[in-house]
């Protein structure tokens, strides 16, 4: 069997969208977490007051209420009037005033509304930044060190964490020239990891590398191997065989793969 390492499929640094004072850290060294989970806060004392403020503005409708019925009583207004210019009972003047008014009534009108859809924008914007001072775990994984802890600053080149995705795992391997063509993406290979862990499990080839090491006359070669119950860890040694249909001329494959 060709030699192989089985590695963690992403490892990420995990930062925030800020700097800031680091208020808690939720999550240490071998926790598992999964993609969205909170696993750090930044202090955000101000934008949570932020938030309260913009929430209070934006539910805040009584100058648009007020201008509403202004707005009502101008127009009723023009309404009584308009039938009375006919008859000379009212003057243009009077009348005039009366629509000016309904005028003024319908622009106050619309600036409330405005100033209201305004407040509710700054309220978004509001939750956005506290939501900068929260940090999620970008995927499925195990934390495999913690590089900040609660009371620390985070400056902005400095990572939080770094979470390792262990399901899948990628099983790295270099195959011999003679299997160029017969190792494609898609074939399937038998891992055996080596003593004194041990296991057999089974394999997809994902990535075949398109340029071949001169010097030793291989080729790498990527496979993803499921790992749900998380019982392989990264870093292990192993073996593996590419089933006979992909590589029959081979002479080191084995004929056949167990499932």
């Amino acid at each position: 069997g060709l030699a192989c390492l089985v590695d963690a499929s992403a490892r990420v640094k995990v930062g925030a969208a800020v700097t800031g004072l680091m208020a808690e850290v939720l999550v240490d060294r071998g926790d598992l977490v999964q993609a969205g989970q909170l696993v750090a806060r930044l202090d955000s004392e101000l934008e949570t007051a932020q938030v309260a403020l913009m929430l209070a503005k934006s539910q805040n409708d009584a100058a648009v209420l007020t201008a509403r019925n202004q707005l009502d009583f101008t127009t009723r207004k023009v309404e009584r009037l308009r039938p009375l210019i006919a008859s000379k009972a009212v003057t243009e003047a009077v009348y005039d005033e009366a629509r000016t008014d309904m005028s003024g009534a319908q622009a106050r009108l619309k600036d409330a509304e405005r100033a209201l859809e305004q407040a509710g924008l700054e309220l978004r914007r509001a939750e956005a930044q506290l939501r900068q001072r929260e940090v999620r775990s970008p995927i499925d994984g195990v934390v495999t060190e913690r590089l900040l802890s609660g009371g620390e600053y985070r400056y902005e080149q400095a990572p939080i964490m770094t979470i390792a995705r262990i399901d899948p795992l990628y099983v790295e391997t270099y195959a011999p020239i003679e299997l160029i063509g017969r190792v494609r993406v898609g074939s399937r290979a038998a891992i055996e990891i080596e003593a004194p862990v041990g296991g057999s499990y089974t394999a997809t080839v994902t990535v075949v590398d398109s340029v071949i090491d001169a010097a030793s006359g291989t080729f790498g070669v990527r496979l993803s191997m499921p790992n749900p119950d998380r019982t392989v860890s990264a870093g292990l040694r192993c073996r593996l065989r590419f089933e006979a249909a992909e590589a029959r001329s081979a002479g080191d494959l084995d004929p056949a793969v167990k499932r």
